[in-house]
């Protein structure tokens, strides 16, 4: 068995404590990484006490290549990018605090995305189609870390996925910028350059995207022992169960919980230090 431990600081301060715990040399990978071989799973006690040095921490029996895996398939809001894009919208025009609660029940799993997505949509109506750029221009961040991931994953043969129940607007942007392969989104309807206040089409929604997750997986003939699947939001938590990899990025408790990885403290570079290279 192994554990895996990262820091978006130097761990070599850290480690004289954790020996004393653990009885155990690591090997060290640089210096935020570090891997401890264990005959046992680590105590609650040094959970606790990585999670106050702000230490990210995965058990596995194998420190498995990136190469062995061939899709990933991952969330765009508050994943690859740090913000929620409809929320930046609401903002721009002074209703965000009304889409930022609802997104927020959405993505804790309090209420059903697709209903919730009806309502904050319909709470844009009438806003200029040019807002859309504007939250491009002044608000939209890539995660630390995103454009090394994907990289990594093209190396590596590795289909990236984009799928996500934010927008097209965006999700086309990220997908061209940081070179994932494809990207499934929402799209606004947008009558002589203003927002309706409506959806097109299907609304990617949990169930949505699992089904992605599968038909990428018998397009590629794998099953989940070859599939990573990202994400931090309750309706992220069907197409997780569809990967053996299922990453919980700054996710919500719930999202935590049943993923079998989580990063609260690294940014994304934290995702490729699962993997060996």
């Amino acid at each position: 068995m192994k554990l895996l431990i990262q820091s978006i600081h130097n761990l070599k301060s850290y480690l004289p404590e954790i020996f004393e715990m653990l009885s155990s040399e690591p090997e060290i990978l640089n210096d935020n990484v570090a891997i401890y071989d264990l005959h046992e799973p680590i105590s609650e006690r040094l959970k606790s006490q990585l999670n106050a040095k702000q230490i990210d921490f995965a058990m596995f029996d194998k420190f498995t290549p990136l190469n062995e895996f061939s899709l990933c398939v991952m969330d765009m809001d508050s994943t690859l990018i740090s913000i929620e894009c409809i929320d930046e919208i609401a903002d721009m025009c002074g209703k965000k605090e009304d889409v930022a609660r609802i997104t927020k029940s959405a993505m804790m799993g309090e209420i059903d995305f697709s209903q919730s997505l009806i309502k904050r949509v319909s709470l844009l109506e009438g806003l200029d189609e040019a807002i859309l750029f504007k939250v491009i221009k002044e608000r939209l961040k890539f995660n630390p870390g995103t454009k090394a991931w994907i990289d990594a994953c093209r190396k590596n043969n590795i289909t990236t996925v984009l799928v996500s129940g934010g927008f097209n607007y965006f999700a086309d942007y990220v997908k061209d910028e940081l070179g994932i392969d494809v990207a499934i989104s929402n799209q606004l309807e947008i009558t002589n350059k203003k927002l309706t206040g409506k959806v097109l089409g299907r609304i990617v929604n949990d169930e949505i995207k699992a089904q992605t997750v599968r038909d990428f997986q018998v397009k590629l003939n794998i099953d989940k022992s070859k599939t990573i699947v990202i994400g931090d939001g309750a309706n992220d938590l069907k197409m997780l169960a569809e990967a053996e990899y299922s990453i919980a990025y700054h996710a919500k408790p719930i999202v935590q919980e049943r993923a079998r990885f989580k990063l609260n403290h690294s940014d994304f570079k934290g995702v490729l230090n699962l993997f060996k290279i």
